[in-house]
């Protein structure tokens, strides 16, 4: 059984995704030559009917620790993919390793998937990057699985764990996509070591 404060969490994101109080965030990705890439599209979520839409920082961390991943996940790729049906624009989310660890999971993505053909061919997925590294066998399965159907997959907040993640290019993956940390203020002369690591 769940301790008193997570069950109290599970039952409010619980019920905010039965009640259909979510929505998704649209942040632009874009190239270096300034092309729209996709809309990066994180999973707010209403806590109580009232109150505002909150960000995966406030309730993630529970909704991970009540074991609701698959369920939040799955409501992210209902929106994303009603999203793209609507207006054509591709779509990115993100996909918790808790949610992928269950293979009815992957069954119900894969047939969502294959039952919304045109949306699923602009629709990025990420993963975790420690996914990756601890279960290498799962995202080359999903790659498998997803790939074929249009679907982009890749990894998010990438970089403590590529140096030890010697098959990489074996994965399946399409894009890394690398925390603002390890980039952020890499144009300078001084910054030439980290450029070329990266």
């Amino acid at each position: 059984a769940l301790p008193q404060g997570h069950a109290a969490w599970q039952r409010r994101i619980g019920r905010a995704l039965g009640q259909g109080r979510g929505a998704r965030g649209a942040f632009p990705v874009r190239t270096a030559d300034g092309r729209q890439l996709h809309l990066d599209c994180p999973l707010r979520v209403a806590l109580s009917p009232d109150g505002p839409l909150e960000p995966a920082s406030r309730w993630l961390s529970q909704a991970i620790r009540s074991r609701l991943c698959p369920a939040v996940d799955e409501k992210a790729l209902a929106l994303a993919l009603a999203a793209v049906a609507q207006d054509g624009l591709a779509r990115c989310i993100n996909i918790a390793a808790q949610s992928v660890a269950d293979p009815e999971f992957i069954g119900a993505v894969t047939r969502r998937l294959e039952a919304h053909p045109d949306a699923a061919c602009r629709l990025w997925i990420d993963l975790p990057e420690t996914l990756a590294l601890e279960r290498p066998a799962l995202v080359r399965e999903l790659s498998r699985r997803w790939r074929p159907l249009g679907v982009m997959l890749g990894l998010e907040h990438a970089g403590e764990a590529l140096p030890r993640m010697p098959r990489l290019m074996d994965l399946g993956l399409d894009c890394v996509r690398i925390d603002s940390r390890f980039v952020n203020g890499l144009t300078g002369p001084e910054a030439e070591g980290a450029r070329r690591y990266l």
